[in-house]
């Protein structure tokens, strides 16, 4: 898809991208879509929306098929890329219900190992059951692409060209599960499913989520 012009106004990039206008201004308002304001206008340039369409991916096939960074970046601390290789080595080709438990020291990048471990393993979404509501917030905000300080972009693990498409992230919070349809990672606290297990996991299908992760699983008893 190519187009003369470089920057387009929304009525034109939702006629280029086929899709509605109020859905247009949805993903740009959610930082779902290269979008920038110029004189308070949003505009879209056509090479990253061309990008974008290349590279957006359905939730079942993210994890799976972008190119990540892990093993040979500098910027991720030696337990983190071993504990990933482990568990790449273990999960890869084994059944779905395989278990596996990690202990990383103290101060090793735990919520980095979380971001990471999905990649090229999981085959869908993914759960990350946190102990407490302050650390479920941290993780969020780690993982949320829009957050300039987030780990994907202080660690180069993805490409930014790939992380117009993803990996997004939401939280349970609103009462209403179609918030997580679109996003790659959904994170809760041990407390909220516990006290509302009605509310939330019955409502999911049991293939909804591909892979669990309890966050310092320790915290909780096991139920």
């Amino acid at each position: 898809m190519t187009s003369e012009r470089t920057w387009l106004t929304p009525d034109e990039a939702s006629s280029y991208l086929s899709i509605g206008r109020t859905k247009l201004y949805e993903l740009a308002q959610q930082g779902k879509i290269p979008a920038q304001k110029i004189d308070k206008q949003w505009r879209f340039n056509t090479a990253e929306l061309d990008s974008w369409l290349s590279v957006s991916k359905t939730i079942g096939g993210y994890f799976q098929t972008v190119e990540a960074n892990v093993i040979d970046n500098p910027l991720l601390r030696e337990p983190q890329k071993e504990a990933y290789k482990k568990l790449y080595d273990f999960f890869k080709g084994a059944p779905k219900e395989k278990v596996a438990l990690v202990q990383l020291p103290v101060g090793c990048g735990k919520s980095g190992l979380v971001a990471i471990a999905p990649l090229g393993i999981a085959e869908g979404r993914v759960l990350v059951i946190t102990p407490n509501l302050t650390i479920r917030n941290e993780l969020k905000n780690n993982l949320d692409i829009t957050n300039l300080k987030c780990f994907w972009r202080r660690t180069n693990v993805l490409k930014k060209v790939d992380m117009v498409s993803g990996p997004y992230v939401t939280t349970l919070d609103t009462g209403n599960v179609t918030v997580t349809d679109d996003s790659h990672f959904v994170v809760t606290n041990v407390q909220q499913l516990a006290t509302n297990t009605d509310k939330w996991l019955n409502k999911f299908p049991a293939d909804y989520f591909d892979m669990i992760i309890v966050d310092e699983a320790h915290h909780s008893a096991a139920a």
